[in-house]
């Protein structure tokens, strides 16, 4: 019984609070943007079954064999990203420039003439998975204001219980605050007589999602070529909001708090994948090629 007390202390003493995703950051990592070398970027990605390059590697690193002699190789990538929205029949349109590389890499060959396993490579490669560099700005005028949706679902709640990242502000703020001294009735801090408040909801985002790959691969009679490549995929996001209404007739100028303000996201996993790529006698025959990443199949032909 003692030292069921002391492991009991012991696991109260080194808890800890658990967070984990929800759909939206697995819509963000999940979709990735055909980035890499400009020739596979020009064909939307679809290189899978071709190989021969620098960014194919990374779907298929059978493809890294195809390759007869080294090369060292680099794109540059400059992007202008163009939001526009649409908020009570105000229109706003916010550009933002990039310029990064989007693939570097290096392949060294190996020539064996006299052998049915004629040719090896190894390739150590760099690739830009997706960019997250945006600017949204949303204004506009209107007769609404967020402190009523804060208000609306604050009654009936004691500010004890509050939800911390959107009631609860604005409770500490007083934008909304408790009626005639009651714990779960409560009032706004607007007037009936405000009307046409401007809003203006700023979100900011930047990061990136990359790769660098190891890749080994082989030839056998220039029919059959196999690969294998160790990924190391790393995230870096971070998204930041702020939201202002102007108008009001107590202040001219107020800043409302809105949940999680800024968003930071870091990451780095490791991923495998292995396939093979093969073809007919005639350079114009089918290739297909199959793959094995993170546990998953794939499959891609082209002729």
């Amino acid at each position: 019984m003692y030292m069921k007390k002391i492991t009991f202390c012991f696991l109260l003493l080194i808890s800890f609070d658990v967070i984990s995703q929800n759909h939206v950051d697995a819509l963000r990592y999940s979709y990735l943007e055909p980035l890499g070398t400009a020739r596979l970027s020009s064909l939307s990605g679809s290189f899978g079954g071709l190989g021969g390059d620098l960014s194919s590697i990374h779907q298929n690193p059978a493809g890294l064999a195809i390759y007869r002699t080294d090369e060292i190789g680099f794109s540059l990538n400059s992007k202008i990203t163009s939001n526009e929205t649409n908020y009570f029949n105000s229109s706003y349109n916010k550009e933002l420039s990039n310029f990064y590389i989007q693939n570097l890499g290096y392949v060294k060959t190996f020539r064996k003439n006299d052998e049915n396993w004629n040719r090896f490579s190894f390739g150590l490669t760099y690739n830009r998975l997706k960019d997250f560099n945006e600017d949204l700005i949303i204004l506009g005028n209107s007769n609404e204001s967020i402190i009523n949706t804060f208000l609306n679902n604050s009654q009936n709640t004691s500010y004890e219980n509050l939800n911390p990242f959107y009631e609860e502000l604005a409770f500490n703020t007083y934008l909304i605050d408790t009626l005639n001294g009651e714990k779960n009735n409560y009032q706004s801090a607007l007037t009936n007589t405000e009307n046409d408040l401007y809003h203006q909801n700023i979100i900011n985002r930047s990061g990136y999602m990359d790769e660098l790959g190891v890749s080994f691969s082989g030839a056998y009679n220039d029919f059959l070529f196999v690969g294998f490549q160790l990924g190391f995929v790393s995230i870096n996001y971070n998204e930041y909001k702020s939201y202002i209404e102007n108008g009001f007739e107590t202040n001219d100028d107020r800043t409302v708090p809105l949940p999680k303000p800024r968003l930071a996201a870091t990451g780095l996993t490791l991923r495998s994948a292995c396939g093979s790529v093969w073809s007919g006698d005639k350079p114009s025959g089918l290739k297909c090629a199959t793959a094995n990443p993170e546990g998953g199949k794939g499959y891609n032909c082209a002729s």
